[in-house]
């Protein structure tokens, strides 16, 4: 995988906290599926202030956020794919990766992903999620067969892996809270 773009100091942005907010709420579900705030999201414009110049490279700031797609209950770990052109991403209550392209729209990339949370791609752009339901980290090979690369540490299951990056020298790091053994965003276990 060729180098981030961005390597380095990550640029710093601030956003319009009404807006940033608005967005934020609407992706996690909190607002369920009103109308209103839906046709106030197509249309609403996030303002950005710039502390690296390095930020117009990742993002169009004249360009206004557009919804693509509905209908998930909770949304998490985007990730675009550079040599596929896809979106992939979780819906952690609905149990599936999606994955979304300009020119096929939304499709299913893995049904039954076990309450999959955070995804980020290695350096040889396989997939790496983290899944609440079983408490490991997995990497989709390029052939689609998925490996598990983490699930226990000191002997010692993992809670619920949540997040994860991918560092420069190929060292994954993920974080693992307890809150994928809870009811509402996990499967309850001691």
């Amino acid at each position: 995988m060729p180098p981030h773009r961005g390597a380095g100091q990550a640029p710093q942005v601030r956003h319009d906290r009404q807006n940033l907010s608005a967005f934020l709420n609407y992706g996690s579900g909190c607002l369920g599926r009103d109308s209103s705030f839906r046709i106030f999201f197509e249309i609403m414009r996030i303002r950005y202030e710039i502390h690296d110049e390095r930020f117009r490279q990742l993002i169009d700031t004249k360009e206004d956020l557009k919804t693509i797609t509905t209908g998930f209950r909770f949304l998490e770990g985007p990730v675009w794919h550079p040599y596929d052109h896809v979106l992939i991403f979780s819906d952690i209550l609905g149990n599936c990766l999606y994955q979304w392209s300009a020119d096929q729209g939304i499709a299913t990339f893995r049904e039954h992903s076990y309450m999959a949370n955070g995804n980020t791609l290695d350096r040889q752009g396989r997939l790496l999620t983290c899944e609440h339901a079983t408490s490991r980290v997995t990497r989709t090979e390029r052939d689609g067969s998925v490996e598990v690369i983490a699930s226990h540490y000191n002997g010692k299951e993992l809670n619920s892996p949540n997040d994860i990056v991918v560092r420069s020298d190929n060292g994954i790091y993920f974080t693992d809270p307890n809150s994928g053994r809870e009811p509402r965003v996990g499967v309850p276990r001691g």
